[in-house]
């Protein structure tokens, strides 16, 4: 096994879980800190600069789960993926910058208008689902983590775009942490 400085977790598969999880708790921050905020109307949720904090890990946490992806693609194509995991890396990339220029538009009030910023987040979002369906595809191809993950990662992301397809207000980031929360446990598993 091909290691960094003698570290077995400095891997290439090591670092993707890591990544992986890293995106995945920030997410997670940010989602913990809006139920604070928006739920539970907790007092420290209206102190000054705790929106741009909640926000912030959400934009840092979809981030890391893009160069998370990014190194899960270098794993797939070198199990013998040829086309799926580029194919899914490209949308995800896509898919997080419009949600990441989304963010920044409600976080600075950059002046955009308001269906323009939602119509952003929607395609982010129909991106983000359809990039982790092909990645699921890619997992069956190659077998590089258990089959059931594929399945599961096609199954979960191409059900949650029909539901939200039309809802008034798809933007679920939680929905978006599974499959590299679980991806990133099994690498680390296997790393």
């Amino acid at each position: 096994m091909t290691s960094l400085l003698g570290q077995t977790w400095l891997t290439a598969r090591g670092l993707t879980s890591g990544l992986l999880l890293a995106g995945t708790a920030l997410v997670f921050v940010g989602i913990l800190q809006f139920f604070a905020r928006v739920f539970i109307h907790a007092p420290f949720a209206a102190r000054p600069g705790y929106y741009q904090w909640e926000r912030g890990f959400i934009i840092g946490g979809f981030i890391g789960l893009a160069l998370g992806l990014a190194g899960l693609h270098a794993l797939l194509r070198q199990a013998g993926d040829p086309l799926l995991s580029d194919l899914g890396q490209t949308v995800a990339v896509i898919g997080t910058v419009l949600l990441v220029v989304g963010e920044l538009a409600w976080l600075t009030k950059a002046g955009l208008p308001e269906g323009l910023t939602g119509g952003l987040l929607r395609l982010a979002i129909g991106l983000l689902f359809l990039a982790q369906a092909l990645f699921g595809a890619a997992l069956l191809q190659t077998g590089l983590l258990p089959g059931w993950l594929g399945w599961f990662a096609i199954v979960w992301n191409v059900g949650w775009l029909v539901v939200l397809a039309r809802a008034a207000d798809p933007y679920y980031p939680i929905l978006h942490i599974i499959l590299p929360l679980v991806a990133g446990m099994l690498l680390l598993r296997r790393a």
